[in-house]
């Protein structure tokens, strides 16, 4: 048989029992601390046992010495020894079973947990693959979207750039159609003698002795009004 280390018995402590333990009728064994709230409570504090008298319950030295074994069951005949050995047995196989039975729950509950961190890492995992795949799509989407954009960017330069030429030709033409359709402003000219009336075919005289000019309408324009000629003088050489 496998020797196992002695434990208290309450499920809260599970401390491992080294010195001494308080082992009851009901074959369990308590630390030293809950040894005295058990006593104290006088009942067992795994199963609620009553102790009916302070045989129900002894402290025991978990390391005994050689002495104490020789002493212990010193003066008893055969079967009273084998009546204790067997109770004493019973008490380990009990212990033993009880050790592996919670094992056994520790380990179901372990399982369980397992399980469930399964379900939940599962859950995650498949709410990030669908997380996932609805970023990838929302990716595909605006990356078409931007191409998209490229595009139309790629076509209104396009468009810019034939509206400037146009518009630059436009220019050119504007420019060209101002220089050959302006009037042209001639700078005014001197009048001469003859377009003043001062020579002889262009001057007449009227009744009254008055100079009239004509203009190229045949307009008459009284410059001088009433001038007498001077007679030209001669020398004689």
């Amino acid at each position: 048989m496998a020797e196992i280390p002695m434990r208290c018995n309450l499920q809260s402590c599970r401390v491992l029992l080294e010195k001494k333990g308080l082992v009851t009728s009901c074959s369990h064994i308590f630390c030293q601390q809950h040894a005295q709230i058990s006593v104290k409570a006088g009942k067992c504090l795994a199963c609620s046992t009553v102790f009916n008298n302070s045989y129900d319950y002894n402290m025991t030295d978990m390391q005994p010495t050689d002495q104490y074994k020789a002493m212990i069951i010193t003066g008893l005949n055969p079967e009273q020894i084998l009546d204790i050995t067997g109770r004493s047995i019973s008490f380990y196989t009990y212990q033993l079973s009880n050790e592996c039975r919670l094992k056994d729950d520790l380990l179901k509950q372990s399982k369980i947990e397992m399980e469930n961190i399964k379900a939940n890492f599962k859950a995650d995992l498949d709410k990030m693959h669908r997380l996932s795949n609805d970023m990838k799509k929302e990716l595909d989407e605006k990356s078409a979207e931007v191409q998209k954009y490229k595009d139309q960017l790629m076509q209104n330069n396009r468009l810019l750039k034939k509206l400037q030429m146009e518009l630059y030709s436009c220019k050119r033409q504007i420019t060209t159609f101002k220089t050959t359709n302006s009037p042209r402003v001639d700078t005014p000219s001197t009048p001469s003698l003859t377009q003043l009336g001062l020579n002889t075919g262009s001057t007449h005289r009227s009744e009254d002795n008055d100079f009239q000019f004509w203009d190229d309408n045949g307009s008459s324009t009284p410059y001088l009004q009433r001038w007498q000629p001077r007679p030209i003088r001669r020398f004689n050489d």
